[in-house]
């Protein structure tokens, strides 16, 4: 653990996703909106690699306002069955 994260952590596992990899699956989105038959930002995105919080204003800026993104043990939620 360190002062940010409350929990053990990897430095490898500390890289962002570029705001184009979140705008490339757009079209997968809409496919998965398309099947549930609503709009696609009414979807509701879960990512639960957190490093430094910014993937959730990422999506905010593309529109989706219903983003799972918080700073949590991921591994902990699974081994819990916490996951959201």
């Amino acid at each position: 653990t360190d002062d940010f994260y409350p929990y053990e952590t990897n430095y490898n596992d500390h890289f962002e996703t570029p705001k184009q990899a979140y705008q490339d699956l757009m079209v997968v989105l809409e496919m998965i909106a398309k099947v549930q038959n609503c709009p696609t930002l009414d979807l509701t995105l879960y990512d639960p690699y957190y490093c430094n919080g910014r993937t959730k204003t990422l999506w905010h800026e593309m529109g989706f306002s219903q983003v799972i993104h918080e700073k949590r043990d991921f591994y902990h939620d699974i081994a819990t069955q916490q996951v959201p």
